[in-house]
């Protein structure tokens, strides 16, 4: 078979075809900047630092596929004061080369589901909006219902100094986090020039998962699934009905072919097969659908266990997702999803970080052995890379290239 460019390539495998050899994509976030001489905390100052950094990584290991970074501007959590995010640098006293991390909290508390069912969107701005971002707890008591009242003097809230000084805050963070991403995306627009199909511009979370992380609380959700599945499913439902438009938005607006679409909550460690079926994936599976109808490549990351999943990932429109593993059986990935949806991973990142080159070139045609024939999969690895041994990355992609051509 000829050789192919890039995109044709990856064209090819995510309709679960053969090309002319497997794709080759490195799962990296951190590891941009700490093998590139830059500190976490320096990138997420300034986007900047980027512009050298992808542009050598492409040079130096070639991938089919791109991952673009995913990391978030320290200077709009400081001015939002921003509650359950720990990052790099003074702030927290951390050092400058420390992951970022998101902590579970909550900011719904037991009682105030009818609240949120009554009014989903006022209630997230007056009660969660203003207890996620502490720079904007002067918000709270404001009352839409005020400002449209038969007199001008409704908008004599917005006279107050204290709230002033947040919507103040607001507007300079969505300075910053515009300027961040217009960088990114500018860095990206350049990546695809040179050739290389990109992904990571553009990204959602399903309703369990948003929720999850910026309401309810991962661990109290995944309680109240137990006690009470009705209630969030109708929650969900209407978190759906009010973010798909948005989240759709914002995916076309990047001009990516690629929607990131991580599943923080469906892991087997966090809910039963039948809680996933139920209640879990109509969600994820209604954003993907929209997501295609609009041409979109919605790549799903399954973090966690999925072996037990794999039936339901397969009801799906074929040849139209890609569904990117940490933790799963291979064999039987490949034998339940051939022909239905792209599968992505392979390589353990540990034996990335930790292994031998030889352990490394053994895993690689381990995997390729059963993942290679027909197409449909692109070699990655489990879970982002922030640290490994170069030796090692430089060995996987040469086994790749070595035996995943067919």
């Amino acid at each position: 078979m000829a050789e192919m460019n890039r995109q044709e390539r990856m064209d090819l495998v995510t309709a679960c075809k053969q090309a002319d050899r497997v794709p080759f994509c490195i799962n990296a976030n951190n590891f941009y900047s700490l093998e590139y001489g830059s500190t976490i905390y320096e990138v997420m100052k300034d986007a900047r630092f980027f512009d050298m950094i992808m542009k050598q990584y492409v040079t130096d290991f070639d991938p089919d596929f791109v991952g673009m970074p995913i990391t978030y501007p320290i200077d709009a959590f400081r001015l939002m004061d921003y509650q359950n995010v720990k990052y790099p640098g003074p702030d927290y006293n951390l050092p400058a080369d420390t992951p970022f991390q998101f902590l579970d909290a909550h900011y719904m508390d037991d009682e105030e589901y009818d609240l949120f069912m009554d009014d989903p969107t006022g209630y997230v701005f007056k009660n969660v909006f203003t207890r996620q971002y502490a720079s904007l707890a002067p918000l709270a008591n404001l009352s839409v219902m005020n400002f449209c009242n038969a007199s001008i003097y409704g908008m004599a809230a917005f006279g107050n100094p204290a709230v002033q000084g947040a919507l103040k805050k607001m507007m300079e963070t969505g300075n910053i986090v515009s300027s961040y991403l217009m960088e990114i995306g500018r860095i990206g627009a350049e990546i695809e020039k040179m050739g290389y199909p990109i992904f990571g511009l553009s990204g959602a979370l399903n309703p369990f998962d948003a929720f999850a992380d910026s309401v309810r609380g991962i661990m109290e959700l995944n309680m109240d699934l137990l006690e009470d599945p009705d209630t969030i499913n109708a929650a969900l439902k209407k978190w759906g009905d009010r973010s798909l438009g948005g989240d759709l938005f914002a995916a076309k607006s990047t001009g990516s072919k690629y929607v990131f679409m991580p599943l923080h909550c469906g892991g087997e460690s966090f809910m039963s097969v039948d809680d996933f079926e139920d209640i879990y994936w109509p969600q994820v599976r209604r954003y993907a659908d929209a997501f295609i109808k609009e041409g979109l490549v919605p790549i799903m990351f399954c973090e966690g266990g999925y072996t037990s999943r794999l039936d339901i990932l397969a009801d799906i429109e074929p040849g139209k997702v890609i569904y990117l593993f940490e933790d799963v059986d291979y064999t039987q990935a490949k034998k339940t999803l051939e022909g239905k949806a792209c599968i992505m991973g392979g390589m353990q990142t540990q034996t990335l970080m930790f292994g031998s080159t030889e352990d490394v070139v053994e895993e690689t045609k381990r995997i390729l052995d059963i993942c290679a024939p027909g197409g449909g999969f692109i070699m990655s690895n489990s879970i982002a890379l922030d640290q490994a041994k170069r030796e090692n990355v430089e060995a996987w992609r040469e086994a790749t290239l070595k035996y995943g051509t067919y």
